[in-house]
């Protein structure tokens, strides 16, 4: 069980619980450039369903791997 929001573990972003309740076991990707070790061991043990959690570079902004490994993740996980 997850903790209240009062309660949030040092080092979880302030959008991570919110973005998994919202998400309510539905695969999502959260774009980032503040996404920690932290985020992912709490959606890993928060939510269900599939999820990609992907940090760019706060510098770059998204480049064109980027885009590649969305792109990748979801052909994995969207069945045709």
């Amino acid at each position: 069980m997850a903790p209240h929001a009062d309660e949030s573990p040092c080092g979880l972003h302030s959008r991570t619980q919110h973005l998994v309740e919202w998400a309510d076991g539905q695969r999502f990707i959260w774009v980032d450039d503040e996404i920690s070790a932290m985020d992912r061991l709490w959606v890993d043990a928060s939510h269900s369903g599939p999820s990609l959690l992907h940090r760019v570079a706060p510098v770059k902004g998204l480049t064109g791997a980027d885009f590649t490994a969305l792109a990748d993740w979801l052909r994995l996980v969207i069945p045709r």
